[in-house]
């Protein structure tokens, strides 16, 4: 089967899962990418550059875009032998509960709502949409009606039944795998990791308090800090550098996979703070390196972690179990060591593949 798959924001976590796909997709899959910068100016726009790679091509089979893409936009622009194709959305996060950047003037503007507004025209003009999560998913249907509603009039809740029909939930694939290529022993002392991006819905805020509360009761323990920089990130994590750096082992982004496939295996724990994740990972590579995972009941976190992570609720329930695993250092408790391997491309590319056969059969 022939696939052209879609994607305006080609870095990160897309980036990631789109390579994994190709990579073990029995299918053949054509990647249609911009490269991952100024998001807003991608989803507004970025299909109409991608549209000029087409060129004279034969038609696909099935059409996949990211939740990045401008569906709309992009149904307009295909070429009259592309147009009958039916188009899958994969939804990696939505931008109906997204958390906005506290440096983010779209609300001084009247634009808020605008992002948002792009998702829901795509799902309306896409034949499937596929969730990373529950979560994802839940939030995005549950908050259609109440932003539907805020329109003056002609707010169109029709549409919210043809889209929830044709939702439904498929599971990242990862390459966890790949990581036990550069697998190494733990530290001596206890290692707390940060392998997210640093940005402010990942809360690194929290972490740095997190970090110097433990200081402050003398602990004896380090700090490795990794993931896709971003400015926001780079100045909280700075004043964590200035007040504990003889703690810091690592800061900032790895040069190349190896080296940060080496550093989630020597550390123990992860103390996960964000206020906002559709999947995670961050979080499941490093549970498959057998670090200790600390995440917040909420988000994802319960639906795909709560056989492999300790849950918690509170900032100081956090602090309290980073604190008891330093002082008590332990392995991973059987009941959170289950393997993580249902996630991994190799669990997961036939059900992937035998989704599309299902679609295009229709």
């Amino acid at each position: 089967m022939e696939i052209a798959a879609f994607e305006t924001y080609y870095t990160g976590s897309h980036k990631t899962w789109l390579d994994g796909l190709k990579n073990n997709s029995r299918h053949n899959i054509d990647l249609y990418t911009l490269k991952g910068k100024y998001w807003k100016w991608r989803m507004e726009a970025g299909v109409i550059t991608l549209i000029q790679q087409i060129n004279n091509k034969n038609s696909p089979d099935l059409i996949i875009a990211s939740d990045m893409c401008n569906v709309a936009l992009l149904k307009a622009l295909l070429p009259e032998n592309w147009r009958n194709i039916p188009i899958l959305l994969y939804f990696h996060e939505n931008q109906l509960v997204y958390p906005k950047s506290p440096k983010d003037t779209d609300a001084l503007f009247k634009r808020e709502n605008h992002y948002a507004f792009i998702n829901y025209t795509s799902a309306l003009c896409s034949n499937y949409c596929l969730f990373n999560s529950k979560f994802n998913m839940e939030s995005f249907l549950k908050s259609l009606p109440i932003f539907l509603k805020a329109f003056p009039d002609h707010r169109n809740m029709y549409s919210l039944k043809s889209i929830t029909e044709k939702s439904a939930v498929l599971p990242l694939g990862l390459d966890l795998k790949k990581l036990d290529n550069f697998k190494k022993g733990k530290a001596k002392k206890t290692r707390l990791l940060w392998n997210h991006r640093w940005e402010s819905d990942k809360n690194p805020e929290a972490f740095v308090k997190l970090c110097l509360n433990l200081e402050a009761e003398n602990l004896d323990f380090e700090v490795i800090i990794v993931g896709e920089e971003f400015k926001a990130g780079k100045e909280v994590f700075t004043v964590l550098y200035e007040k504990i750096n003889n703690k810091i082992v690592h800061l900032g982004f790895a040069k190349n996979f190896k080296t940060y496939a080496e550093l989630i295996h020597s550390c123990h724990i992860l103390p996960v703070c964000s206020n906002q994740d559709f999947f995670g990972i961050s979080i499941a590579e490093a549970i498959h390196c057998d670090v200790y995972a600390f995440l917040p009941k909420r988000l994802s976190y319960p639906e795909l972690f709560s056989n492999h992570a300790v849950l918690y609720e509170t900032d100081d329930e956090l602090f309290e179990l980073c604190r008891d695993f330093i002082l008590n250092p332990r392995t991973i408790a059987n009941s959170t060591k289950n393997s993580i391997l249902e996630y991994d491309w190799t669990n997961q590319i036939d059900l992937y593949d035998n989704t599309f056969e299902k679609f295009v059969s229709y």
